[in-house]
């Protein structure tokens, strides 16, 4: 009943039957699964996909006394229902005492394993990573009885990779003397052991300063090359930057100043993610303080702001903290977050390749739900996303969504090419259309209930929609691969 109240209430869906960015009404019902697992405080914090469409999420539960105490993975079947042969009842629970945590990954390895990675907050602070098998029991195979541990000094984790060969690489920092400041990086073996080829028995640390450092998702790029960013703050004036390593570990003295480039930020930073493109350039989300939009900038392989995209090389991102970022298939840019204000609540935008916001996803280029907090987000190989996080309520919940979106693949987009004209309008729509290979053709009108209103065939290069028999207000022109929003006056 709970759910059902906050979905009626709370869900925010805007546009069409199945148009990108609409909540998914063959996931679980309604598009959401919700999962207690003690009757206390559960969180979903990483989400993963496995080859046969089952769903994995990573998080913390809690029980009466032990606030997030529990590490818990949950496995979802394609359907968003529960998965039986896992776990129990789907669910995996170990107890690591009364501790709260922030950064996570979860990584599917192609054996279908499953690996999880976190700070583990004992008496210094170390990298915890733990491999499970496929049906949800520790791996005693991988590390010490299923677990890897950091212990360089006071380290903290940021985020993990596994990198195609099947090693794992994790990053953060570590203090030593209780003031000095470094970037760590460690490199394990498939089995958990510290791989010798990289820095010095597996460990490279780079000293940054005796201050404030802050760093966040690491990246792999194709060419092995790790991408770092972090914030460091000296005399209360924090700078954005990002450090790349050579695959062996040494810094690369190609990028930036000496394997450190400085980012321009005009605000005061607090949070950064990246995403790496095929062909080498990078995006970077830099979130500033509260009420403020995030700052989307693409850069260049050699670490250059990129000028073609957005205005100047950058984007703001409205409304949404930019949590995590994603690349769909057709250059698209996916950005997960939350809207920040007295309450925080899922948000998910969509960007073109170039920048532009794109309007054919929810309503204007956006989609969310007031019904829970987004942690992270994931594509399907049929391109539907999937969101995880927690209800935006007390004693929440872990939540996993799963939101439509087909998205055209990039020789499919050059091959048509649609417009429409004038809108808004008064009634008398164009649709012109150069269809260049053989495509439907059909189309249909619905409102914004997805009502469909009416259906018809595009008729050679240009087709004439009249809507002037109908009200004033929004109504969705949707093509095979497309949709539009049509605005009357």
């Amino acid at each position: 009943m709970k759910k059902l109240i906050l979905f009626i209430v709370g869900i925010i869906c805007f546009g069409i039957f199945a148009q990108d960015g609409t909540f998914d009404n063959t996931f679980d019902v309604d598009g959401l699964a919700i999962t207690d697992l003690y009757g206390y405080s559960d969180k979903g914090t990483s989400v993963g996909i496995q080859d046969d469409g089952k769903i994995v999420v990573f998080g913390f539960a809690g029980d009466n006394g032990n606030p997030y105490g529990f590490h818990a993975l949950v496995r979802y079947m394609p359907d968003g229902s529960l998965d039986p042969s896992f776990g129990v009842d789907g669910k995996v629970t170990t107890f690591f005492d009364n501790q709260f945590y922030n950064f996570t990954s979860l990584h599917i390895q192609v054996d279908q394993k499953i690996v999880t990675s976190c700070p583990l907050y004992n008496t210094e602070g170390d990298f915890l990573l733990t491999r499970y098998m496929p049906n949800g029991d520790v791996d005693p195979t991988f590390g010490n009885n299923g677990n890897v541990i950091s212990n360089y000094a006071n380290d903290n984790l940021a985020a993990t990779v596994m990198l195609p060969d099947g090693k794992f690489l994790a990053g953060g920092k570590t203090v030593v003397a209780g003031t000095e400041n470094s970037i760590l990086l460690t490199k394990y073996l498939p089995n958990g052991a510290l791989d010798n080829s990289f820095g010095t028995n597996g460990i490279v640390t780079t000293f940054v300063n005796n201050a404030t450092l802050n760093v966040f998702g690491l990246k792999a790029q194709s060419d092995g090359k790790i991408l770092v960013p972090y914030i460091r703050d000296e005399n209360s004036d924090p700078q954005v930057e990002i450090i790349r390593y050579l695959e062996n570990g040494e810094l690369d003295a190609g990028f930036g100043n000496g394997g450190v480039l400085s980012v321009n930020f005009i605000r005061v930073p607090r949070y950064a993610t990246l995403v790496v493109k095929a062909d080498g350039k990078f995006l970077m989300s830099i979130r500033p303080e509260k009420y403020f939009p995030p700052i989307i900038t693409q850069f260049l392989t050699n670490g250059e702001v990129d000028t073609s995209f957005g205005v100047d090389g950058s984007i703001e991102v409205v409304n949404n903290s930019a949590v995590k970022l994603l690349l769909q298939s057709d250059g698209k840019i996916l950005v997960g977050g939350n809207f920040l204000n007295f309450e925080e609540f899922f948000r998910m935008s969509r960007f073109n390749s170039n920048g532009s916001i794109d309007l054919s996803f929810g309503y204007q280029g956006t989609a969310g739900s007031y019904v829970f907090i987004c942690k992270d987000i994931a594509l399907q190989s049929d391109n539907k996303i999937l969101a995880v996080g927690e209800e935006s309520i007390v004693g929440a919940d872990i939540v996993l969504a799963r939101l439509n979106n087909s998205p055209l693949s990039v020789p499919e987009f050059e091959k048509q090419q649609i417009n429409v004209y004038p809108n808004p309008s008064d009634g008398i729509f164009i649709l012109e259309n150069n269809f260049l290979s053989e495509t439907d053709n059909s189309f249909r009108i619905t409102d914004i209930t997805g009502k469909i209103l009416f259906t018809g065939i595009l008729g050679g290069t240009q087709t004439q929609i009249d809507l002037s028999s109908l009200q004033s207000g929004i109504y969705f022109l949707k093509t095979t691969n497309r949709v539009f929003r049509l605005l009357k006056n």
